[in-house]
């Protein structure tokens, strides 16, 4: 979509007051200019403008011509500024989402680590308790968790201290 017309036609306070009064009513050029301090010649002009942005559109009534208002430039515009600030929005939940994410599986990730570190006799116990149905892994698992979490937040409050 090509927006550079319209944004440049809106850019001009007299081209934004003549579609402030189009939306009330079809209006000629010369009813238009009457509402102007300017000549003639310079609110041709301005409608020149709009007419190629597509924000107004001429209609022909016998021997006078009138300029009306035309919104369907108008609500691509709006359509496109929409999708543009849901992007946005979009970008800063994914932002979050990462960053929650990020909070919850790092802990896993060093819990995984660690199950991974511990010596071989004491994963083989921790499998044998398993296996005997005293401990379940899940419950092991959400230990070693709680665990390696309980110092990822010290670390993180001590940094925070340290930084302060």
């Amino acid at each position: 979509m090509a927006f550079a017309e319209t944004f440049k036609a809106l850019s001009h306070p007299i081209r934004r007051e003549i579609l402030n009064l189009l939306k009330k009513k079809s209006l000629t050029a010369g009813e238009i200019s009457e509402q102007f301090d300017v000549a003639w010649a310079t609110i041709s002009h301005h409608l020149s403008i709009l007419k190629k942005a597509g924000l107004v559109v001429e209609k022909r009534e016998k021997n006078f011509i009138y300029y009306e208002l035309s919104t369907s430039v108008l609500e691509d515009v709006m359509a496109w500024l929409a999708d543009l600030k849901e992007s946005s929005k979009n970008e800063k939940i994914n932002k979050e989402f990462l960053m929650t994410a990020l909070m919850i599986a790092l802990p896993m990730v060093i819990g995984a680590i660690f199950w991974n570190q511990l010596p071989e006799k004491s994963r083989l116990i921790l499998e044998l308790m398993v296996k005997q149905m005293v401990i379940a892994a899940s419950f092991l698992r959400f230990l070693l968790f709680q665990h390696c979490f309980f110092f990822f937040k010290l670390f993180v409050w001590h940094l925070l201290k340290k930084n302060l």
